[in-house]
């Protein structure tokens, strides 16, 4: 994979989630919770592969570049998006679907919003860095994407972190 694909292809990916995400308040504020599950769902199979090459490959490349403490926040980020993922399925599948259980669930993904802007703006850093790197990170890509693990299953079977648990 080229330096320009991957690129093309991380900020697609990033729009795609993005745009998932706002989707799914929409359909929460409708209380469409059949298509809320629907986008969450997508989500999951999207955002598996997505974070996996991030965590493996990326980050570990980044920390040249800030550091540790600042890919520990975005490792604690992944944490906590796989949480709120696990609780709005829950919350989709409960019986009660109160004014407060649907602004809990619209609180929940935009909490999730400010990582995916934050997340984008690391491949102006990458840009940086020499080929190898970048051939690295995409190699990295490819195996996720080959796995094909949604998030859920793989944040609980071959993921390093051990998952959070929020209520």
């Amino acid at each position: 994979m080229k330096k320009e694909i991957f690129f093309k292809e991380f900020r697609e990916e990033h729009r795609e989630i993005r745009d998932l995400l706002f989707d799914m308040i929409t359909s929460f504020g409708a209380h469409d919770f059949e298509k809320s599950g629907a986008l969450l769902e997508r989500l999951d199979v999207l955002t598996g592969p997505h974070f996996r090459y991030e965590e493996e490959a990326l980050y570990p490349a980044l920390i040249q570049v800030y550091g540790e403490q600042y890919i520990n926040k975005l490792l604690t980020d992944h944490d906590l998006a796989i949480a709120r993922a696990k609780k709005l399925s829950s919350m989709i599948g409960a019986a009660s679907k109160e004014k407060d259980d649907i602004t809990d669930c619209i609180n929940t993904v935009r909490s999730i919003l400010p990582h995916v802007s934050d997340c984008e703006g690391l491949s102006i850093m990458v840009e940086k860095f020499d080929d190898g790197i970048v051939d690295s990170i995409c190699k990295s890509m490819e195996e996720a994407r080959a796995a094909n693990l949604p998030l859920i299953k793989w944040s609980e079977t071959a993921r390093a972190r051990k998952p959070l648990q929020i209520t």
